[in-house]
């Protein structure tokens, strides 16, 4: 596949500003702050660990007070295509949905999500789901 260098450079310069952003909002103390806004009870939280990589998402495994955790996720900023982020989260939030109503497959209840405009945080689209910890599947033959 073709690629155009500049714009991959332009994409690794965002996405390096980005990652500046996302410290940078976790280091004053907003990250958490924002998370907890959305918990039913509004009970504070705090990040444990440090961020986990996907092809497209960098998810942070936030504790709240009553150890409920949930797994909050942000679509990298140049690993989409900008015009297409919002899409794409909004039919991801859709397919959990459906999986989760539809199927006996085990998959994260979305707690919460929304488009980059709704984020006051200014850093991208985010998902947030209940983390389903040691979640084991067994496979059989049919």
């Amino acid at each position: 596949m073709d690629t155009n260098a500049l714009i991959d450079i332009v994409h690794e310069v965002q996405g390096q500003i980005w990652v500046d952003r996302v410290n940078e909002t976790y280091r004053m103390s907003h990250l958490c702050q924002w998370v907890s806004t959305f918990h039913p009870d509004k009970l504070p939280c705090q990040l444990d660990g440090t961020f986990h990589h996907g092809a497209f998402n960098a998810g942070m495994k936030m504790v709240f007070s009553d150890n409920t955790t949930w797994m909050v996720r942000f679509l990298c900023v140049g690993m989409a295509l900008n015009d297409y982020a919002d899409e794409k989260v909004a039919m991801e939030v859709t397919a959990l949905n459906l999986i989760r109503t539809s199927t006996v497959i085990p998959v994260p209840q979305v707690q919460a999500w929304g488009p980059a405009a709704r984020n006051p945080l200014g850093l991208a689209s985010s998902v947030q789901d209940a983390k389903t910890l040691n979640m084991r599947l067994s496979m059989t033959a049919c």
